[in-house]
């Protein structure tokens, strides 16, 4: 069974030999372990096994800012441009990201003053040439890898990217048709990407959007069902008609809606951050009705545990979501350079120990 065949299995419902994994690194961490074993990034992710490759348009400009031939090519192409000298890249929607960040952060927000909003124009998808690298993924990996559209920055983060983060904290109250607006503008460009991901033959898309903080929603349930909620359902709406699962990525506590994401049609949660959520709850509730992905701490336990207490993490994680519709083996978040070479040796061991059992 490749892992193509697995991972399509799983979410399908049908039988598999054991449980896909995924380990996700933050470019310069991905670049490092392969160049420290003399392979190429490609190699590196089938020696660790991965089930997954990521298909990215390049109007992401935040996944791609840091590899210099692909960003140049994204500025030749009218995708993003770089102040070299602030090391800011912007991208179709006018954000600035700090290219010198590991992960992604915004240092600038096109609408932070709304003196702005009358010479402001939301981008639209004008033809395939922002798909010409998730054409090439697909190209290559079809016949290997679950190809997974790459949709993060979603609804409520794409507006506080453009807006500033205190600013739409403050809009959802006093400024409401202002919210309403933006986030119709952000899903209109979401659901044109959209037919170029089912046009180009991704598997599926795993949308992106982080709602959660580490005690609760960013905005209160009644808020998110009001603003996201029927914006999100729209979006996943035309998956669901192209014939796709859906996958969802959400950092932080997101408990109080994931029955509204189920009912919308959500198939795979990911990254369920066991020191946000607690993952016996949510298996309990939940394991019937969707699949994890994720759920091996990056917080605290990668960084800073023992290879023996990532070991355990694996097998517990494995034991708690293995009943119901089944488990995506994954860290609950991408691996930063902060993680020692030895927990990440740690976690692909456990992983192959795992199988190994799960053959007997």
């Amino acid at each position: 069974m490749s892992p193509r065949e697995r991972v399509k299995n799983l979410i399908s419902g049908r039988s598999v030999d054991y449980f896909p994994s995924q380990l996700d690194f933050t470019p310069r961490v991905a670049l490092n372990l392969a160049s420290e074993k003399g392979i190429s990034e490609d190699e590196f992710y089938r020696s660790i096994e991965n089930h997954i490759m990521y298909a990215h348009t390049l109007g992401n400009v935040e996944e791609y800012m840091q590899d210099d031939d692909l960003l140049a090519h994204g500025i030749e192409l009218g995708f993003a441009t770089w102040d070299t000298e602030k090391d800011i890249v912007y991208d179709r929607f006018g954000v600035g990201w700090d290219r010198r960040a590991e992960g992604v952060f915004v240092r600038e927000y096109p609408l932070a003053d709304l003196g702005n909003y009358s010479q402001y124009h939301f981008p639209t998808i004008e033809n395939d040439q922002i798909m010409c690298r998730a054409k090439e993924t697909v190209e290559k990996y079809k016949d290997e890898f679950y190809l997974v559209g790459f949709q993060h920055i979603g609804l409520f983060e794409r507006a506080w990217a453009i807006r500033g983060y205190e600013n739409l904290m403050v809009d959802f109250y006093a400024h409401p048709e202002l919210v309403e607006e933006i986030l119709d503008n952000v899903l209109q460009y979401k659901l044109q990407e959209a037919e170029y991901f089912i046009k180009v033959g991704v598997d599926c898309v795993r949308t992106g959007d982080d709602w959660g903080t580490q005690a609760n929603l960013a905005i209160s349930p009644d808020l998110w069902r009001r603003f996201i909620k029927p914006r999100q359902e729209r979006l996943w709406r035309r998956y669901m008609d192209a014939g796709m699962p859906i996958m969802h990525h959400s950092c932080g506590n997101i408990e109080s809606i994931i029955p509204d994401l189920i009912e919308i049609g959500l198939d795979v949660l990911h990254p369920v951050q066991p020191r946000a959520m607690c993952l016996e709850k949510l298996s309990r509730l939940y394991s019937e009705k969707i699949i994890f992905f994720g759920g091996i701490d990056t917080q605290y336990l990668l960084p800073y545990g023992r290879p023996e207490e990532v070991k355990a993490a694996v097998k517990d994680c494995v034991e708690l979501f293995r009943a119901g519709r089944g488990y995506i083996i994954a860290p609950s978040q991408e691996i930063m350079s902060d993680v020692p070479v030895g927990n990440i040796m740690a976690l692909v061991e456990s992983i192959r120990e795992y199988r190994t059992l799960w053959r007997q």
